[in-house]
């Protein structure tokens, strides 16, 4: 739920036929909670393969360059979830002078 203040994201989801099945609005902080938790349901989507990949092997028993590789990929997706996190706290709306204002508050 949303209230008069706050910004909003619409949502369109779409079939095969790119047929719109069913619209939702979201606050901004509800739609970037959604993204966050998407992305960090990804890192263990890649952690799954990389298992796969290796014979179900323990993270110890894997090569050191899938490893690495691995945690470069948990890292990356790390950042980007918290940045997605942030949005709300931190988005701008400027204007045309360059003048900005903030349009949500910091967290507690």
């Amino acid at each position: 739920m949303t209230n008069d203040n706050e910004l909003t994201v619409s949502v369109e989801y779409r079939n095969s036929s790119k047929e719109v099945v069913h619209s939702r609005t979201y606050s901004l902080s509800e739609y970037t909670e959604l993204l966050r938790l998407d992305l960090l349901r990804l890192i263990t989507d890649v952690e799954d393969l990389v298992y796969m990949t290796n014979g179900n092997q323990s993270k110890e028993d894997w090569p050191d360059n899938v490893w690495l590789a691995f945690a470069g990929i948990k890292h990356k997706l790390l950042d980007k979830a918290n940045d997605i996190g942030r949005l709300p706290q931190t988005i701008r709306i400027g204007d045309d002078n360059g003048s900005c204002e903030l349009v949500s508050k910091e967290r507690d």
